[in-house]
């Protein structure tokens, strides 16, 4: 599964917020935002209703990553318990 985050603007005037939402929903765990009064190009204020919800998921990814790449000792080996 690759992290996926979808934007899209409720006044997308070639491409409805439906498809966003579709497409969102046929990403396996995919997040989804939807930006009030946003249509295809990217307006400052735009900028600034995205740029926190981006921060944070970016920064989910690269907590999750880490987690998954932490060396950590074998199930019984050097004190570990199951599940550390």
């Amino acid at each position: 599964i690759s992290p996926t985050l979808v934007l899209h603007g409720d006044a997308a005037p070639l491409i409805r917020a439906e498809a966003g939402r579709h497409t969102a929903a046929c990403i396996a765990g995919a997040e989804y935002l939807e930006i009030p009064g946003w249509g295809h190009a990217m307006s400052p204020a735009a900028v600034e209703a995205v740029a926190g919800p981006m921060v944070r998921f970016i920064s989910s990814v690269e907590s999750a990553r880490a987690d998954a790449f932490a060396v950590r000792p074998a199930p019984g080996c050097c004190g570990a318990t199951p599940g550390d």
